[in-house]
C-alpha cells in the first residue's frame, strides 16, 4: 500500500488537518492509518518500520513549521487511527526532518545542518555536518526485495463505484440520534480549484467552506439504517444524513472515493474504526442489499452549485426585504441587494447573525443537527416561523441547497481575487476604517471603546479560549474570522460589511446609526451624534464610503455587471481547454457558471 499525508478541509479548518492515509497502488482502499479526527498537527514524511507494524514520521506542530520540521514519532495503528497514545515521540532535543529508518531500533533524520542516528529510546549520534547549508532527505542505500504486487481491482470500461453503509446510526458523537431518525443520505462533492491566491477563502465563503461543494442528489436510508448505492468514481464525495423532513441529522467532514467498479463499505457514521459491525448485522442481510443499488436522485431544476447573489438574494428580495431593509431595519437588520467590502451586505448580515451554520473553519465530527439545514435559523424563518413569512417550496429548497452545500458566497472560482484585485478592492472594510479612524476615535470611541470584556472595533484580543458549550476553539487564541461564533461579541455587529454600503453610500448603517431621527437617521446611539447631514464629520464619513463606491463602479465587483475575470483565471481555464487561446477577458465575455462546470468536467475520468 502507499502511505501519504492527506490535508484535507471539508467544512473544517483549513489549516489543522493534515494525517496518514492508505491506499493500493490502484488507488482503491483508501483509510485513514492515523488521525484524521486529530487537529493542530501534520504528520509527514512517514516511512515504515521494519519488522514491525509501525512508521516512523515528522510530527509537524500546528499548520506545520518550514521544511516540515518536527518531532520524532513513532506511530502503531493497532490500537486503531484515533488512539493518540500511539503515537510516541522518540526525543525532545529539538525538531528534526525526514525520519528514515535503518532497522526496527535505529532511525536517520536531518536536524538543521546535521545528519543524525536517533535510537528507539531517544538516544542520538550526530554523523555529519555540513557547515555551509541546511541538509535534507537522507536514506540508506542497500538492497531489499520488490514490494509485493498488489493487483489492480479497477474496472477501467466503468465509471462508477458502490458505497455500502451498514448502519448511518453506528458511530461516535451521535447523541440524541435514534433508529428511524435517517431517512436519506445527501451526496456532495467538493470541487477542485483551479488557482488560489491566499490562505483564505477569498470570496467563496467568510470563514466558511474553502471550496464549492457541489449537490449530486440524494439516496434512500433503509429502516436498519443501511444504504447501498453507485456514485461517480473517481472524484471525492461526502454524505450528510437527512431526517424525514430532509433536515441534516450528521454531517461528514471528511471526503471519500471509489475507483471504477469498486464495493467500499463503511460501518456507520463516524464510527469507531478499531471496531466491527455489531453481531446482529453481521449475522443478518442488511436491508439495503435485498435490493439493486440505487441511483443517486437529483434535484431536478434546481442549480447543483449554488451561488448567494444569483439564487439567494432574490428571494430574500422577495420576502425578507419589505421589512429589513435601510429605512425600517427591522430587528436592526438590513438584507438589501447592497455592495460592501468584500461581500455583499445582506450575506456578511446573515454570516454574522448566524442565521446558517455551516463547519466554521472549525474542529471535525461536531455533533448531531448543529451543522446544516437543522441548525440554520434561516429555515425555520422562510417556513411561516417568522412574522407569517412562508417561501414557496421552490424558495425554501433553494436555500435548503445553499445552506447544505455550506453556504457559499460566490459559486464559482472565476470570482476568486488576485493579489492585485484584493488590494484594489480594500480588504475587509481596511480602506475606510484607515481614512476615518481620527473622526471615529474623537466621535464614536467613548461608548465604542474596547474594554478586558468587551472587545467592539474588530480587533481581537489575544484571548485564550477554553473548550467549553461556547465555541470549539480549544486552547488557542481566536482570530477576527472565528470570532464570529461568540454570541456574546458585540464586535460581530461592527464589520465594515454591515456598516458600509457602496451601491447607496448615504444608507451605511455608520451614517444612519449616529444620525437623528430628525435628519433621517436612526438615533440609535443614545444621542444624535450627528444632528444633520451638515456635520463636517458627517461628511467625512460619506467621503470615504463615496470614494470606495468610486472604486467599486470603476472596476465591477463579483455579481455586478460589468465584472471581468482575472488573467490568471483565463490563463487556467486556457490551460484546460475550456477557453479557446483567443479568449480576451477586456473584449470578451464568459459564463462564469458554465466555465467553471466545464473545467471540473473536464477532470472527470472516462471510461475506457
Amino acid at each position: 500500500r502507499l502511505l501519504y499525508t492527506r490535508w484535507e478541509y471539508i467544512d473544517r479548518s483549513q489549516v489543522e488537518y493534515h494525517h496518514l492515509w492508505t491506499m493500493n497502488p490502484d488507488g482503491t482502499g483508501v483509510s485513514v492509518f492515523f488521525g484524521n479526527m486529530t487537529s493542530w498537527i501534520v504528520m509527514i514524511d512517514a516511512q515504515p518500520v521494519p519488522d514491525t507494524q509501525e512508521v516512523i514520521a515528522s510530527f509537524s506542530p500546528g499548520h506545520g513549521i518550514n521544511e516540515h520540521a518536527g518531532n520524532p514519532t513513532l506511530v502503531s495503528p493497532l490500537e486503531g487511527p484515533d488512539h493518540q497514545p500511539s503515537a510516541r515521540r522518540l526525543s525532545e532535543k529539538g525538531w528534526i526532518r525526514d525520519p528514515a529508518p535503518v532497522s526496527k531500533d535505529l532511525f536517520l533524520m536531518a536536524r538543521n545542518k546535521e545528519l543524525l542516528l536517533m535510537a528507539r529510546d531517544g538516544r542520538e549520534e550526530v554523523f555529519y555536518t555540513d557547515p555551509s547549508a541546511n541538509v535534507h532527505e537522507p536514506r540508506l542505500l542497500r538492497p531489499r526485495p520488490r514490494e509485493p504486487v498488489i493487483p489492480s481491482r479497477v474496472d477501467r470500461s466503468s465509471d462508477t463505484g458502490r458505497f455500502v453503509l451498514v448502519d448511518a446510526y453506528a458511530g461516535r458523537n451521535m447523541a440524541g440520534v435514534k433508529r428511524g431518525d435517517i431517512r436519506k443520505l445527501l451526496v456532495l462533492e467538493p470541487l477542485p480549484k483551479p488557482n488560489n491566491f491566499s490562505g483564505g477563502m477569498d470570496l467563496t465563503s467568510f470563514t466558511g467552506t474553502f471550496n464549492l461543494e457541489r449537490v449530486l442528489g440524494t439516496v434512500p436510508v433503509e429502516a436498519d439504517g443501511s444504504a447501498s448505492f453507485f456514485v461517480p468514481a473517481g472524484r471525492p464525495l461526502f454524505f450528510v444524513a437527512l431526517d424525514a423532513n430532509d433536515l441534516s441529522v450528521k454531517r461528514m467532514q471528511s471526503f471519500a472515493n471509489v475507483m471504477p467498479g469498486e464495493t467500499f463499505t463503511c460501518v456507520g457514521c463516524h464510527e469507531e474504526r478499531a471496531g466491527a459491525a455489531s453481531a446482529d448485522r453481521r449475522e443478518g442481510v442488511l436491508l439495503a442489499l435485498k435490493r439493486p443499488p440505487s441511483v443517486i436522485q437529483e434535484f431536478e431544476n434546481f442549480p447543483d452549485v449554488l451561488d448567494f447573489q444569483r439564487d439567494i438574494q432574490p428571494i430574500l428580495d422577495r420576502r425578507c426585504v419589505t421589512c429589513h431593509n435601510p429605512q425600517k431595519r427591522a430587528g436592526n437588520l438590513n438584507l438589501v441587494a447592497a455592495q460592501c467590502p468584500r461581500y455583499a451586505n445582506a450575506y456578511m448580515a446573515l454570516v454574522l447573525r448566524l442565521q446558517f451554520m455551516d463547519g466554521r473553519n472549525g474542529l471535525g465530527n461536531q455533533p448531531p443537527r448543529s451543522i446544516g439545514s437543522a441548525a440554520s435559523p434561516l429555515l425555520g424563518r422562510l417556513s411561516g416561523g417568522h412574522q407569517n413569512v412562508k417561501a414557496s417550496p421552490e424558495e425554501w429548497r433553494t436555500v435548503w441547497l445553499w445552506i447544505e452545500s455550506a453556504a457559499p458566497y460566490a459559486g464559482s472560482y472565476a470570482a476568486l481575487r488576485n493579489s492585485e484585485e484584493q488590494g484594489y478592492y480594500g480588504n475587509a472594510g481596511h480602506k475606510f476604517f484607515g481614512e476615518c479612524a481620527e473622526v471615529l476615535n474623537r466621535r464614536c470611541a467613548e461608548c465604542h471603546k474596547n474594554t478586558a470584556d468587551r472587545n467592539v472595533n474588530g480587533i481581537p484580543f489575544n484571548w485564550e479560549i477554553r473548550h467549553d458549550k461556547e465555541n470549539h476553539l480549544a486552547g488557542r487564541p481566536t482570530s477576527c474570522y472565528e470570532r464570529i461564533v461568540f454570541t456574546n461579541d458585540p464586535a460581530r455587529v461592527y464589520d465594515a460589511a454591515l456598516l458600509v454600503n457602496y451601491t447607496q453610500p448615504e444608507c451605511s448603517s455608520v451614517l444612519l446609526a449616529p444620525l437623528a431621527p430628525a435628519a433621517g437617521g436612526y438615533g440609535r446611539c443614545g444621542r444624535a451624534v450627528f444632528q444633520d447631514k451638515n456635520d463636517p464629520d458627517y461628511k467625512k464619513l460619506l467621503a470615504s464610503i463615496e470614494s470606495g463606491k468610486q472604486l467599486y463602479d470603476a472596476r465591477p465587483p463579483w455579481g455586478a455587471p460589468g465584472w471581468k475575470p482575472n488573467p490568471q483565471y483565463v490563463r487556467e481555464m486556457k490551460r484546460f481547454g475550456v477557453l479557446p487561446e483567443s479568449f480576451d477577458p477586456a473584449r470578451d465575455t464568459l459564463d462564469p457558471f458554465a466555465t467553471d462546470q466545464a473545467y471540473w468536467r473536464s477532470l472527470w475520468p472516462k471510461p475506457n
